[in-house]
Parts: structure tokens; sequence; C-alpha cells
């Protein structure tokens, strides 16, 4: 069975993967001046060369959270601090990892979001409803929650100024000052901190609670729930 469901996984990614390299992006590197070795990042915390990569595309998937705990690795080495909590905030999920002793988190059990469980060598990340896009609305028991439902880049927090209508974890973030308007992105994204504070008041209708409650209440549950993740 397991080799049934890595066999779907492997023709699911591989016409992705051989797109990527059966086509001219070495070629179109070197044009622009490239004279190094392009690298893949697989699951296990390892780089593959473009061609192993494209023999095995599965091991390709969560290579990207896989690539900033590898990372945080090399700096507990080298800052001599041994042990790191290792947070990626997305915009649909926080994927959480905990380095202990300086090396890096393995497990051999991983589990999609739809519930499927892969045997297969990883970099253990454990991934969360609570990204930066994460919807604050009510949970089945009709308590305020953060996700899982994400407003995504398109149309994003409402604070983006781009269509989006519901209040966000970026959305509460804006409205307690955490995220600094001057500051966000270098000042390329304009963040409209009264939209934020208005949609998050709409949101909070449901609870009786005013805007700065509902930012308050969406910040401490994703914490908590990030901070569950690494337990």
């Amino acid at each position: 069975f397991f080799f049934k469901q890595k066999t779907a996984y492997e023709i699911y990614q591989c016409d992705w993967s051989s797109d990527v390299c059966s086509s001219d992006l070495n070629e179109r590197l070197t044009e622009q001046g490239f004279a190094g070795t392009l690298w893949i990042m697989m699951m296990n915390g390892g780089v593959a060369t473009l061609k192993d990569a494209g023999r095995a595309p599965v091991f390709q998937l969560v290579s990207g959270p896989v690539g900033g705990v590898s990372g945080s690795v090399k700096l507990a080495q080298e800052i001599e601090e041994p042990n790191l909590l290792c947070i990626d905030v997305g915009g649909t999920s926080t994927d959480v990892a905990a380095v202990i002793g300086a090396a890096t988190p393995l497990t051999d059990l991983w589990t999609l979001e739809t519930g499927l469980t892969l045997t297969m060598p990883l970099v253990e990340v454990e991934s969360i409803g609570s990204g930066a896009g994460s919807i604050i609305q009510a949970n089945a028991l009709g308590a305020l929650a953060v996700g899982p439902t994400s407003a995504g880049s398109n149309p994003g927090p409402v604070c983006y100024m781009r269509g989006g209508d519901q209040a966000t974890l970026t959305d509460a973030c804006a409205a307690l000052g955490i995220l600094q308007p001057d500051l966000f992105a270098g000042g390329s994204i304009q963040l409209d901190v009264d939209a934020a504070v208005s949609a998050l008041g709409r949101a909070g209708e449901r609870w009786g609670m005013t805007s700065a409650e509902v930012a308050d209440a969406a910040f401490e549950i994703a914490c908590q729930e990030i901070g569950r993740a690494h337990v």
C-alpha cells in the first residue's frame, strides 16, 4: 500500500519536475553569468543535482521549510547555541521545528494535510494553521479561532488593500502595532491599519468583542498553537 501511495505522489510531481529538468534552465542561468552548480533542496535536508532530483521528485516535497531548518542547524553550530526553535510563518500556515543538540531533527513518518501518512525519511517539520493570512473566524464550537481558512496572497489580508474583506492574523498584528507600516516590506507594501481595525471590529461582533480584543485574542491563540507544536 505504501508503494502505491508513493508511486501516486511520484506521478503527481513528475510532470512538474520533468518540465523543470528538461527545460533550458541551466542554459538560461549560464546566459545570466551563473557558473556554479544548480542544487535542488530535498526533504531529508540534503541537496541533489537537477538531474538526480528529477529521478525521484517526491523527495522534493516540503523541501522549502526543510531548507530553513538545515540553515538553522548550521547557525546553531556556528553560534554555539545547540538548541533552537525554528518558526517559518507563511501565508497559509506556520512551520515549526526544534533543533536539539545542533543536530537535524529527522523522522520517517509524515502526515499530509489530507491525513495520509507516508513512511519517508525527512526533516521533522510540523505545519499548523496559523499563517499570516489565516482568517479569524469561529471554530466548530463557535469560539474564536485563527484559520485554517486563509485569505492567501490574493486577495490577502485586509490591510494589504488588495480586496480582502476578512480579518486575518496579519491584520491583528497590524492593529497591535507589531507590524509597522513605515518599515513593512521595506515600504514596498503599504499597510492600511484603519482598514484592519475595521475588519477586526466586524469579526468581533459575533462575540461582542472590540477590534482590540479580537486582535489580542487572535495573536494569543496563534502563539499558543505555535508553542504547542514545539512541545
